[in-house]
């Protein structure tokens, strides 16, 4: 290692141990300066948490990791005059640790090697990144999978939706563009690091971190941005104040979790997008059983440190809606992992499947897991829409899933969601409305809840409604704000705006390409504007590729509109 590196007007000297500013020694205490030394020798890589654990308090040595960290790093920045929202040596990589940003110069005046930009790394690519843009073509085709599978299966879940920056949210130079402030906490959760350092338990710390997004969302007074949304930025290497920008949120959650043998250690932090400022953090290392009360503690820390009128009691975040039997708990994870096709990037039958398996353990072992319940209810949804079942007692099955759910606790927001899209395809649309609409007002900033919800209100002649509650959702999931796009075109059409409507399902359909259900929402604008020709042309596109497609064979929600829309797909060579 050089003896001694150069950046800006300092000098860090290995040979005497020191930092110095323009020859004037700046005084550090040995774990800040210990810090300096390794993160300036690896300028510009990820040094991460469990690194600077090793290599400046020791293997083996236990300390409270995160206010350990964090505290070096905030005298760090002051020794250097260095601010966090426009970082010039030291930027936070949310999750994962640190990089020195700022170019290095070795004794002989030259830059380290792979060095040779002053400027830091670009925070992020604003343009779609071909392995996410793989995954969200690979959901697109969801379209593809049952020929009578159209307008419910659009998308089947906001989770499933492609990780990406959308277009609409680029300036024209190229930079991602901000979100304005609200005037309300809000918050991201950024997927947690799994540090156990094998990937098979991945869906352990996604789980967790599903689970606390899931449980501050139904929080009606505390804005949480969409599962979908937070996960984007996984391993991106991104500023918090960046991340604020982006989300347009003022307060990030982070963290990590190491899972050994029969025990965990969960590392939670809490900071202020505004300034990069640490809020709050806590390492909780705890045996396996008591990861129930370390997600109770995280949560009632957040919101109190978020909003301290909040009571947590009277609203009713501090009730669980799981189960105390870890060996259930972690079957349910494992089947969201199924559920949501994690390790294959899109969901099919055979996941659905294991997920079913999974969630019907889990409740073997917890009669009473009302989450198992719902997602169950979940899993015969899909497998209904998409045609990977066609005994009508799964359509039945679903719906008496989110009743049990319900009966277990009647304040589950995404309990009433998924009962409401069950409903419409029973032709029960006033029964389906009063569910969604329940579950609106006890989950208002609950992004997946607003997206059923806005898809039952439009097959359930309420697309007035069913706009308004798509346009709030983008916010909750700006990320993919072109997936709410699919509900707002549909609620023009339904009312009859075809010129407004074709706009957006195009705007839809540019983002999820091979999605039948958008093209079929397409077809029948073309028609009601006269566009027969346009509108044959499209119906020959989907039957090159389908040639079973049968719209009338398909499952549908019973919707007002449903005899119009046969008659038109009819016109343009569809039945």
């Amino acid at each position: 290692m050089a003896e001694v590196l150069r950046f800006e007007d300092f000098e860090l000297d290995r040979g005497t141990y020191q930092l110095r500013r323009g020859g004037r020694i700046i005084h550090l205490e040995r774990i800040p300066l210990d810090l300096l030394f390794l993160l300036a020798a690896k300028r510009d890589q990820l040094v991460t948490r469990e690194e600077i654990l090793d290599q400046v308090w020791g293997k083996g040595v236990f300390v409270d990791a995160a206010n350990s960290i964090n505290g070096a790093v905030r005298k760090l920045r002051r020794a250097l005059d260095d601010d966090p929202e426009a970082p010039r040596f030291i930027a936070t990589v949310p999750a994962k640790g640190y990089r020195f940003v700022a170019p290095v110069l070795v004794p002989n005046g030259e830059l380290k090697a792979d060095q040779e930009s002053a400027q830091p790394a670009p925070v992020i690519d604003a343009s779609p990144v071909s392995q996410v843009e793989a995954k969200r073509k690979n959901r697109s085709a969801i379209g593809l999978l049952a020929a009578g599978v159209v307008i419910a299966a659009t998308l089947a879940l906001t989770r499933y939706a492609g990780l990406r920056l959308p277009s609409a949210a680029v300036t024209p130079q190229g930079r991602p563009a901000a979100l304005p402030r609200l005037h309300m906490p809000s918050i991201a959760v950024l997927p947690f690091a799994n540090l156990s350092g094998d990937p098979r338990q991945d869906y352990f710390s996604d789980g967790i971190t599903d689970e606390l997004i899931t449980r501050l969302a139904q929080q009606p007074d505390l804005f949480v941005i969409a599962r979908a949304s937070s996960f984007a930025f996984r391993n991106k290497a991104i500023t918090l104040q960046e991340l604020g920008r982006l989300l347009g949120v003022r307060y990030v959650l982070e963290g990590s979790i190491r899972r050994t043998g029969n025990r965990v250690r969960i590392t939670a932090q809490l900071a202020d997008t505004s300034g990069g400022a640490d809020l709050w953090a806590e390492q909780f290392d705890s045996p396996l059983p008591d990861i129930f009360a370390v997600q109770d503690v995280v949560v009632r820390k957040i919101v109190n440190t978020v909003d301290p009128q909040i009571d947590l009691q009277e609203e009713g975040i501090a009730v669980r809606q799981g189960t105390q039997n870890l060996e259930a708990y972690d079957y349910f994870l494992r089947g969201v992992m199924y559920h949501l096709g994690t390790y294959k990037h899109s969901s099919n039958k055979n996941d659905d499947t294991r997920a079913l398996e999974m969630y019907e353990k889990a409740l073997k072992l917890d009669p009473q897991y009302i989450d198992a319940y719902v997602q169950i209810g979940a899993v015969c949804f899909q497998d209904w829409i998409f045609g990977w079942s066609r005994d009508p007692r799964t359509l039945e099955r679903g719906l008496e899933s989110e009743r049990k759910a319900l009966a277990l606790n009647d304040d589950n927001a995404l309990a009433h969601a998924i009962l409401g899209r069950l409903l419409t395809f029973k032709g029960e649309n006033e029964e389906a409305i009063a569910e969604v609409e329940r579950a609106v007002a006890l989950a208002p900033f609950f992004a997946t809840v607003q997206y059923f919800a806005a898809e039952t209100l439009n097959f359930s002649g309420k697309p007035d409604k069913a706009m308004r509650i798509a346009r709030n959702a983008m916010r909750l999931d700006p990320v993919n704000a072109d997936l709410y796009e699919i509900q707002v075109g549909i609620a023009y059409e339904m009312q009859r705006r075809f010129g407004e409507a074709l706009p957006a399902l195009k705007r839809a359909l540019a983002a999820y390409p091979a999605n039948i259900g958008i093209q079929v929402c397409i077809i029948v604008c073309d028609v009601e504007l006269g566009m027969i020709e346009q509108a044959k042309t499209e119906a020959a596109g989907i039957l090159r590729r389908s040639p079973q497609f049968s719209f009338e064979r398909g499952p549908s929600p019973k919707f007002p509109e449903l005899p119009r829309w046969i008659a038109d797909l009819r016109k343009a060579g569809l039945t």
